[in-house]
């Protein structure tokens, strides 16, 4: 049995005769093997010095989830505004690990941001229209297009490129009838391409889930 020293000081044991190892990566703190080690030397001490990083199965690039994983981002979609003891505490992990793994969601762009939700109605914006909206053509140029100049429209807070009858859908929170027609005067049907429109006003919002459960 020969140890391999991480770059943290860290001798994780190394059996020479399965050719792999096993430690904690030293991007996230996931427990990880590592099955090719590179130019590894033989120290005075007699352990071996690895020079290359050991990475878990998430680096790099890859989408693939553990059950620890999945815990910190049921927890952070619960409460945005955990600490970090609080949440190693609850997902069963030291402060230090927590936090590698937390930066490794979000440099991932797993985690893509934290965010108030606020009340609409509270903020003027209590009505909700889906927009169904065609366009002229189906050519790249003419959806980029009216792609670049819907983002602009801040009462549109999301908008699809769909399958089926129209174009793209919309969803739009604005004060109230009036404001919309607004909204529909002045920017949708002035939207470079489009041929026709469609709305429809939502009576009560029945769900609206921001969080997966994980």
């Amino acid at each position: 049995m020969l140890a391999i020293e991480q770059a943290d000081g860290r001798r994780p044991v190394f059996d020479t005769r399965r050719g792999a190892a096993d430690a904690d990566c030293v991007s996230c703190g996931k427990y990880a093997q590592l099955n090719n080690l590179l130019r590894l030397r033989r120290t005075r001490t007699g352990f071996v010095s690895a020079t290359a990083r050991i990475i878990c199965n998430m680096h790099p690039g890859s989408q693939k989830l553990d059950k620890t994983d999945r815990a910190i981002l049921n927890e952070l979609q619960q409460n945005g505004r955990v600490t970090n003891a609080e949440l190693a505490a609850t997902v069963g992990l030291s402060p230090s690990a927590a936090l590698r793994r937390t930066r490794v969601l979000e440099q991932e762009e797993i985690i893509q941001g934290y965010i108030a939700v606020v009340d609409r109605a509270a903020v003027g914006r209590g009505t909700t229209v889906f927009v169904e909206v065609s366009v002229n053509t189906q050519s790249d140029a003419q959806l980029d297009e009216f792609e670049a100049a819907i983002v602009d429209c801040p009462e549109v807070i999301s908008c699809h490129l769909m399958a089926g009858e129209y174009d793209y859908l919309l969803q739009v929170a604005c004060a109230d009838v009036g404001d919309y027609e607004r909204v529909h005067r002045d920017w949708i049907s002035k939207m470079p391409g489009v041929s026709r429109i469609r709305s429809s006003f939502a009576l009560r919002e029945v769900c609206d889930r921001s969080a997966f459960d994980l």
